[in-house]
């Protein structure tokens, strides 16, 4: 399904479906289905998501599937005792959403950073389980982040983990033109 999403956004097929919604309902759902991975893995999960219930305008699906592939990672490199944090806020004056998953994974080497967003890139150091990843996910992630005309930054140390940090607008007005609009 990545390699299927990631070509349609290379072939310029996939769309914004935006629609009013409840953010902060939305996005405690998404991350609440981590509770028991996290207990499974005894790894401290921590969520605070702290928005206004100002008008929200967001692609759902999109939107969840760019939060599950950043949590996934973090779950897939933290080890058992690790802390994995999910963070919303506003940025003001433009209200845009700030998401940041952090961890106290593995992390990334700094010389592999400038590829870490590209298709099929791996990483040299593998996941907790002993398995590489498809190298879709945070290429996946970005391209998405994209199409919502947001930006993404990362902060990685080999043995400190990893910090993903995402601003997408989700107000009427800062949503790219190119966007469908439902009611």
């Amino acid at each position: 399904n990545q390699l299927l999403d990631l070509s349609k956004l290379g072939a310029k097929k996939m769309e914004l479906l935006v629609q009013k919604g409840d953010l902060k309902t939305f996005l405690t759902i998404v991350t609440t289905a981590f509770d028991s991975l996290a207990e499974n893995k005894n790894v401290h999960f921590e969520k605070r998501i702290a928005i206004e219930n100002i008008e929200h305008w967001y692609d759902a699906d999109k939107l969840e599937k760019i939060i599950n592939n950043l949590l996934f990672n973090a779950f897939k490199f933290t080890a058992k005792g690790g802390i994995i944090s999910f963070s919303v806020n506003h940025i003001q004056p433009t209200n845009d959403l700030e998401i940041t998953v952090e961890d106290t994974g593995i992390g990334i080497p700094e010389e592999e950073h400038q590829n870490i967003f590209s298709p099929f890139y791996q990483s040299r150091y593998v996941a907790d389980d002993g398995q590489f990843g498809s190298g879709l996910g945070l290429s996946l992630v970005k391209e998405l982040v994209s199409l919502h005309g947001g930006h993404i930054d990362l902060a990685s140390a080999v043995n400190k983990g990893t910090t993903i940090k995402i601003t997408l607008p989700v107000t009427k007005e800062r949503i790219p033109l190119i966007a469908i609009f439902k009611n």
